[in-house]
């Protein structure tokens, strides 16, 4: 890995992260993401993002553009 990859990489990961702040607003009082927009015909704007995998491990999931994503790893991002 030379430096050059290291830098496109970190442009790359940026432009994700603003994509992400395009599509979700974060409540940090309440944790809680909802989307800016209306990713699909079922899911309004306006509305709460994502939900628990499965039940199981309690870890709340948001699919942004066919990704699924952990609503506890975007907050960093959101912050």
């Amino acid at each position: 890995t030379t430096a050059a990859d290291i830098y496109q990489e970190g442009l790359k990961m940026r432009s994700v992260n603003a994509r992400i702040l395009e599509l979700l607003a974060y409540e940090p009082e309440t944790g809680v993401f909802r989307w800016r927009i209306k990713p699909c015909r079922t899911i309004l704007a306006g509305s709460i993002a994502g939900g628990r995998k499965n039940g199981r491990t309690g870890y709340v999931r948001i699919q942004v553009e066919g990704k699924f994503l952990y609503a506890h790893r975007l907050a960093e991002i959101a912050r």
